[in-house]
């Protein structure tokens, strides 16, 4: 008997979020498109509308996210920024993307807070105008056990 399951395909980013602060360049929710992707289907679901996978690299999150997880975020639009916080966030900016947790968000005076869960990882504090796009993370797809 065959299972009558309808798939969808979401896209993956094929390159790590930073583990740490780092300055490198290309990314951007924009500029996704254009990257070739790999394809990760789900069972079709609402659920899944203006939602991303992306993949963590380092320790700076743990013992939240492990190195290597899979995760998937949803889609923050702009006008929504300034209600972000208490949460871990994918954060694109500067030409590239930072998977952390948001405690302190200070949109008013046009900031946001980037803290690793990892003690031994410090924060960063973000210019709102720097960012290009926001994902808030959702749920942990996969990831190794340790």
């Amino acid at each position: 008997k065959s299972l009558d399951i309808k798939l969808i395909e979401l896209p993956f980013i094929d390159f790590y979020a930073s583990a740490s602060f780092r300055n490198d360049s290309g990314v951007g929710l924009d500029r996704i498109a254009q990257k070739k992707k790999k394809i990760i289907k789900f069972e079709e679901d609402e659920y899944y509308e203006g939602t991303i996978l992306i993949q963590t690299m380092g320790d700076s999150m743990e013992p939240s996210l492990n190195s290597g997880s899979t995760l998937l975020g949803r889609i923050v639009e702009k006008e929504n920024w300034k209600y972000v916080g208490n949460a871990i966030y994918a954060v694109f900016f500067a030409g590239r993307y930072e998977v952390k947790r948001i405690v302190e968000n200070n949109f008013a005076d046009g900031y946001l807070m980037l803290i690793a869960d990892n003690p031994e990882h410090g924060k960063q504090k973000v210019n709102i105008q720097d960012i290009t796009d926001i994902l808030k993370i959702e749920e942990i797809v996969r990831s190794k056990v340790f």
